[in-house]
């Protein structure tokens, strides 16, 4: 035990004492301090400081302070560190901490005790981020010290204080090279505390963990890997890492599996086709680099393949050495795969982007994959020139089932129980009836149309025996020169069988198309049928035909066999040769790289197809928005006439009801007076003149109501009559020519979308207020005679007062005269304002009613005026998304070719196919 140990635990006063003696320690320290005072200059400290120990393990803290208080020497600094101890141990926090701070030293072991005494008063003292800084600072004081670092460790991990736990583990690894602190340090990785941190920070430690340990670095690799995924630095982390890599000298003899997966993986995420082809030209090609490097060579099919796709896509992305390599690794691979399930995910990924972007994948080729994936059936092309017989051909191996005219449109012929026929669109699958059938496979005119093929099941037992589908497709002649049938159903053949005329065999028509299908699928063995051998004459001529014919294809197709065939010889003889024919040379033993290669092609045309529908989606939203622009025009145009109709109705139909009031108006205005004044056969000349204005009053009114009610509201009655056969009949001609607007609307839209049927209830209105006006009127009796004109009042006057004394006969002629010579105009007017008072009121709704006539068609054009405004708007913005951004339907579709291209790197290490096309 070295002093400082000593020191450590308090037991210095042992180096005092004969470790043999018995004798208690305290007595024998107190002898040395009684002889060592009996000296000249006695030396006491070493023994104060022995004493102080003691006294601080019998718990006597205040004497142990007394005697470190004395201590002078050298040990002073550790005296002050046990003076604190024992003020610690009794609770005087605040003195210990002073006393701790105090001391000054140059041990790194004093000042690393003194350190983690401090670090445990502040947890007890509950000072966190005292005793935070306090460790911090003995570990950079002392990180040799294993319980230093052990006790910063807990103390992080108990604060959740992972940045400092984490730099801890980093600082202690790097250090130390201690596979431990890297255990350490991968722990907190997996357990997800380090996600938030820069990636870069972590690269210091795999450099030099990857010196120490390469399988231990892959797995810290690993970890961290997987901890940024799914984070917004996950970019930079495999960025940065890909940096790193690039200064390790990494060969295939040292494989790291765990991180090629992880490569290959990222690599595919990337490609998916959510990023953009600008930001994957910054990352991929160092991906690719090392993820050929770290791969074994049984799992390198993959990662060599991607490169080379890559390449093919982007060249001057990869050094021609990245590429050499790939090229070397895959020359010495096997094809491993399941292609099939390649093709159909990446098909299937294609047609999900397709839907959720508005395009899609057409229904042939989705009913080409389906079919190329049906493993038990080889299909056969049969081809040839016009004329050649090539469909009495086969309708002679089919049997009555099938069309012995030459067909006009590709035909798939394919046993199935019972007969059933299918027209495959780009656009749909429907079924055929017999009529349908004759019609699409013979007529020329769907030659024209877009591509198509029939899909035909029938019970053929040669079909069935065979395990094969015939593919017909139409004669090649001038009509059709651009043998665009054959060419766009090839690489669905698994063999070709083209048929020559016995007159001129393989002509130089047929030769060229033969080349030409050569070219376009030069995996596609191509076989000779020698047809119409019936107009032969005899054996030798025979085989001088067929002789002369290999001649001439033998230079082209050298592999290519000759079959002799006569379609009007149906003899068992016949049909077997040719089906023994058929077995040893068109049906090919299954492969499935080569099925891949098939249906690859068709992942392919479906990509092309969506480019093209890309562009023609462009243009169907820039011809949408001109379409509705148009049609908006005419809209607003429409609208604009309606509400002119509108007006022009109601000011016409007020103005002819306002001209029939003013008629009646003017009758009652001339009527009324002369009834008032006819009156005066109402007075007697025994008349009680008191009141005789009261009951002259009355009769007058009477009078009044019989006349309106007799003479005014009959001819009132048939007046409005008229005026509402009058506005049926300005309605009819609006509805007419709304009627008319409407067809044309239609026409526009091709669907009964538009409907502007006026409101005709308006007239059933009119004709019930028309019978309620003029049905009956009450009216309040009007002030004929009660008004307060100077004769009137003189009159009223002498009634009430000489009524019954005066002269009655004098009275009668003053009354009678009145009633005469009286101006009736204004009790006429008041009259005829309140019998009309209930018309005016109708002739002030007649805008109004009128408005509600032509409601219906307003609200259906303001209706289709807000439809094509929404429809301009959303055709307008996806238009701009399109032009603005074309990356964003071009970049997928061209990382869904950059994964074609990869599968077909990967088909092409069978090494049986000439070309990756």
């Amino acid at each position: 035990m070295n002093n400082e140990s000593i020191l450590i635990e308090k037991s210095y006063y042992k180096t005092l004492i004969d470790k043999d003696s018995a004798a208690n320690p305290m007595l024998i320290i107190s002898e040395y301090v009684l002889q060592e005072q009996n000296q000249d200059i006695p030396e006491l400290s070493n023994l104060r400081f022995a004493q102080g120990e003691l006294y601080y393990l019998y718990r006597d803290y205040e004497a142990a302070i007394f005697k470190w208080e004395q201590v002078t020497n050298e040990l002073e600094p550790w005296a002050k560190k046990n003076m604190a101890d024992a003020y610690f141990a009794v609770d005087l926090y605040s003195t210990a901490e002073e006393i701790y701070k105090s001391i000054q030293s140059d041990s790194i072991t004093l000042n690393t005790e003194v350190g983690l005494q401090l670090f445990t008063l502040y947890i007890r003292m509950k000072k966190i981020n005292s005793a935070d800084q306090t460790i911090k600072k003995v570990v950079r004081l002392n990180p040799d010290d294993e319980q230093v670092t052990s006790l910063a460790r807990n103390f992080f991990e108990e604060q959740m204080d992972w940045d400092s736990a984490v730099d801890l583990a980093m600082n202690e690894a790097m250090r130390t090279e201690s596979i431990h602190w890297y255990n350490i340090l991968q722990a907190y990785i997996e357990d997800g505390v380090t996600k938030h941190l820069d990636p870069a920070y972590f690269y210091p430690a795999l450099r030099k963990l990857y010196d120490l340990n390469d399988k231990r670095f892959e797995e810290l690799a690993v970890a961290l890997w997987h901890s940024y995924q799914g984070e917004a630095s996950y970019l930079t982390w495999v960025q940065g890492f890909n940096d790193l890599l690039q200064d390790f000298e990494i060969t295939q003899k040292h494989s790291y599996p765990a991180l090629a997966v992880l490569y290959k993986d990222a690599y595919f995420e990337f490609i998916n086709g959510e990023k953009s082809v600008k930001s994957l030209k910054t990352i991929v090609p160092s991906l690719l680099r090392n993820w050929v490097r770290l791969t074994d060579r049984n799992h390198a099919l993959l990662a060599s393949s991607s490169v080379l796709a890559w390449n093919d896509h982007f060249p001057t992305t990869l050094s021609s050495e990245d590429v050499g390599i790939a090229e070397h690794i895959l020359s010495g691979l096997t094809y491993n795969r399941d292609g099939l399930e390649d093709s159909v995910r990446l098909f299937e990924t294609i047609d999900k982007w397709a839907m959720e972007n508005g395009l899609a994948v057409s229904e042939r080729h989705k009913w080409i994959m389906d079919e190329l994936l049906d493993l038990n059936v080889q299909r056969l092309m049969i081809a040839g020139t016009s004329g050649n017989g090539k469909s009495a051909l086969i309708h002679s191996l089919l049997g009555e089932d099938s069309f012995d005219q030459p067909t006009a449109t590709t035909v798939l012929y394919k046993y199935g129980e019972e007969e059933d026929v299918n027209e495959v669109s780009d656009s749909s699958i429907i079924p055929l009836n017999h009529e349908e059938i004759e019609e699409r496979v013979t007529s020329r005119a769907w030659m024209s149309g877009p591509p198509r093929i029939i899909d035909y099941k029938l019970p053929s037992a040669f079909l069935k025996e065979n395990g094969i589908a015939i593919i017909d497709t139409p004669g090649f002649s001038i009509a059709n020169s651009k043998t665009q049938e054959v060419r766009r159903y090839l690489h669905m053949a698994d063999s070709l069988l083209f048929v020559l005329d016995v007159n001129d065999p393989f002509s130089q028509k047929e030769r060229e198309l033969a080349l030409m299908i050569k070219e376009q699928a030069p995996d596609l063995p191509i076989h000779f049928l020698l047809n119409k051998m019936d107009l032969v004459h005899n054996d030798q001529e025979a085989i001088r035909i067929v002789d002369e014919a290999w001649k001439k294809i033998n230079p082209y197709l050298p592999e290519a066999k000759i079959f002799a065939h006569s379609a009007r010889y149906r003899g068992a003889a016949q049909r077997m040769d040719f089906t023994e024919f058929l077995q040893g040379n068109l049906l090919q033993p299954y492969k499935e790289s080569k099925r891949t290669m098939m249906l690859l092609h068709y992942v392919r045309e479906a990509i092309s197809s969506l480019l093209d529908q890309r562009l023609e989606r462009e243009e169907e939203l820039a011809d949408s928005i001109h379409k509705n622009e148009d049609l908006l025009s005419k809209l607003k145009a429409a609208l604009n006439q309606v509400d002119d109709l509108e007006k022009e109705k109601a000011a016409g139909l007020r103005n002819s009801f306002k001209a029939r009031k003013d008629d009646i108006r003017n009758d009652v205005v001339s009527a009324i007076p002369k009834i008032l004044q006819a009156s005066k056969d109402l007075l007697v000349e025994d008349s009680d003149y008191r009141k005789i204005h009261i009951e002259l009053n009355e009769k007058m009114n009477r009078r009044v109501q019989e006349y309106l009610e007799t003479t005014v509201l009959p001819k009132y009655f048939y007046s409005m009559q008229e005026w509402i056969r009058e506005a049926d009949i300005e309605f009819k001609e609006s509805q007419g020519f709304l009627t008319e607007m409407t067809d044309g609307f239609n026409a526009i839209y091709q669907d009964d979308r538009v409907k502007m049927n006026c409101d005709f209830r308006v007239l059933d209105d009119w004709r019930r207020d028309s019978n309620r006006m003029t049905s009956g009127i009450q009216m309040d009796t009007v002030n004929i005679l009660l008004r307060h004109t100077p004769q009137q009042l003189l009159l009223k006057s002498a009634g009430v007062l000489f009524g019954s004394i005066a002269n009655k006969s004098l009275m009668y002629n003053k009354y009678t005269n009145l009633i005469e010579t009286q101006d009736y105009t204004e009790v006429a007017e008041v009259i005829a304002d309140k019998f009309l008072l209930q018309f005016e009121m109708f002739e002030k709704s007649i805008t109004r009613d009128v408005a509600m006539f032509f409601s219906n068609p307003k609200e259906m054009l303001n209706t289709l005026i807000a439809d094509a405004n929404g429809m301009i708007e959303k055709y307008n913005r996806q238009l701009e998304k399109m032009r603005a951004k074309p990356e964003m339907y071009r970049d997928p579709l061209k990382l869904f070719e950059l994964r074609l291209r990869q599968y077909e790197w990967m088909v092409f290490a069978d090494r049986e196919f000439q070309t990756v096309s």
